[in-house]
């Protein structure tokens, strides 16, 4: 059924964009020496609202690492890396 094959193609195209803003952001991520020193570590989810032109127009935390350095670690990245590619 062609409704199916557009929906799973959305959805391909949707994941493939995921993946490239998360490898763009990652180019951009600096680990606190404080934090770094400390042995700080946890894994962390950041949203993003994203414009046309590829701005990050808001992000925020959306799972915290459980440290704060970390945690503006992730905001001040996403600040870094706009605009993200096209």
């Amino acid at each position: 059924p062609l409704g199916n094959t557009l929906e799973y193609n959305a959805e391909t195209m949707r994941k493939r964009y995921e993946q490239q803003i998360s490898l763009w952001l990652m180019r951009f991520k600096i680990y606190p020496e404080a934090s770094r020193r400390a042995k700080h570590e946890g894994e962390g989810i950041i949203a993003i609202t994203i414009d046309r032109l590829g701005n990050i127009r808001k992000s925020y935390v959306q799972k915290s690492t459980g440290f704060r350095d970390l945690d503006e670690a992730m905001i001040t990245m996403t600040k870094n890396a706009t605009p993200l590619p096209k």
